[in-house]
């Protein structure tokens, strides 16, 4: 391998996207949202092209992704015309704090060590724990809101459903569970 470059040890690509683009967020961020999704979607696939030398390369390139969680910059600033300052942002963390530049640089460093040599495609959240502790509380408190949608979305599954059975020609098997006082709709 040229210049010292250990055919086991790939150079890398970190790209930088955000939990924006894993779970929608409250606010009207659509375009941001998308953008970090697309980033995501361009990291896996480059991980897929990338893993296997290139004709003339010593080497595999591994690309992986962080995905910041909130971390309080001057763009985020205008999360607080919906309500979202820092100080709410934070208390809804798992633990209980906003991201830093210590984070994401630790995040980055072990993505660029040789500890992650064997990774790619990776999104890691660097987020408090907002994608992999996060609780369904938020969504529980608002029963009516939810019970709201649900009988809006209602004639289009029901739509749907009907042209599944017309379709496929088996019916679709509905079971309704009642779980903390509210019914949902489970049907495969």
């Amino acid at each position: 391998a040229a210049d010292g470059a250990d055919a086991g040890d790939p150079a890398r690509v970190i790209n930088v996207g955000s939990i924006a683009g894993v779970l929608p967020q409250d606010v009207p961020t659509h375009a941001y949202d998308i953008s970090k999704a697309a980033i995501h979607h361009l990291t896996r696939k480059l991980a897929a092209e990338l893993a296997t030398p290139q004709p003339g390369a010593a080497r595999a390139v591994a690309v992986n992704a962080i995905a910041p969680g909130f971390v309080p910059t001057k763009m985020s600033k205008g999360l607080a015309t919906w309500g979202a300052d820092e100080d709410v942002l934070a208390s809804k963390q798992p633990l209980g704090r906003c991201g830093g530049d210590a984070d994401m640089a630790g995040a980055v460093l072990y993505l660029a060590s040789p500890a992650a040599s064997w990774m790619t495609g990776v999104i890691l959240p660097v987020d408090g724990g907002a994608t992999g502790a996060a609780r369904v509380r938020d969504a529980m408190k608002r029963p009516a809101a939810t019970a709201a949608a649900a009988a809006a979305l209602l004639p289009l599954l029901l739509l749907w459903l009907q042209a599944r059975v017309d379709i496929s020609g088996r019916p679709v098997q509905l079971r309704l569970l009642h779980r903390c006082g509210r019914s949902r709709l489970w049907f495969w």
